[in-house]
């Protein structure tokens, strides 16, 4: 089964909306066009999931973890123990960037980038 990886990394608007909107998408897509899904979030985005802005963002993320969408960050995003208890509590969990890019590629995963 062909994997698709939404990376969200940039916390302007248009990338943290645009890229959690295309994953949404292909959540719903998912069963139908037999395609795995994955989200991973790093950098400035993983920081915007525990700031309290964009909440667009924040509820879609928290619509792909309850539906069974993997979906990691960096453990970076939450170095601070409430920060982390309430990303794991939204059924985010927590994977090095390194680790989860050579998984990727391993995977045969195409990785979109927002």
């Amino acid at each position: 089964m062909p994997k698709a990886v939404i990376h969200l990394f940039h916390d302007d608007p248009d990338s943290l909306e645009g890229g959690a909107r295309v994953a949404d998408r292909i959540r719903r897509l998912r069963a139908e066009r037999n395609i795995e899904l994955e989200v991973y979030i790093s950098g400035p985005a993983g920081s915007a999931l525990v700031q309290g802005k964009a909440a667009d963002y924040n509820e879609l993320i928290d619509v792909l973890a309850c539906d069974g969408v993997p979906v990691r960050t960096c453990p970076s995003a939450a170095e601070d123990p409430d920060a982390r208890a309430l990303l794991k509590a939204r059924g985010l969990r927590f994977e090095d960037a390194h680790d989860a890019f050579i998984r990727f590629a391993a995977e045969g995963a195409t990785v979109f980038s927002f």
